[in-house]
């Protein structure tokens, strides 16, 4: 099974996409890569990352795509306005519903 994490190279994302690895899944990420000066990532476990924002995905991005794990988000101090945070934390969700019809 595919699996597709958007938000892979953040905290959570980079433990889920570990221990999904060491069950057996094949694991993809899309990612903004805004926290990548954290290091995160363990050496050697990398996976294959897309360096995309959520709110430029296409339906192409979900090709060979078994199932969709959403954990990309931004706390408030990064985005200006209420809308940018309601559209990169919720209105997204839309567009997974969309993709999932199509």
């Amino acid at each position: 099974m595919s699996i597709l994490i958007t938000g892979n190279l953040g905290y959570v994302g980079t433990n889920l996409t570990s221990n999904l690895e060491s069950l057996g899944y094949k694991v993809f990420g899309i990612d903004s890569g805004f926290y990548s000066e954290c290091h995160l990532v363990p050496n050697g476990r990398e996976v294959s990352t897309r360096l995309k924002d959520i709110r430029d995905l296409e339906i192409s991005d979900f090709n060979n795509i078994d199932s969709v794990i959403h954990l990309a988000a931004l706390s408030l101090k990064w985005l200006n306005t209420p809308y940018n945070f309601h559209w990169i934390n919720q209105a997204i969700q839309e567009f997974f519903h969309f993709a999932y019809l199509n």
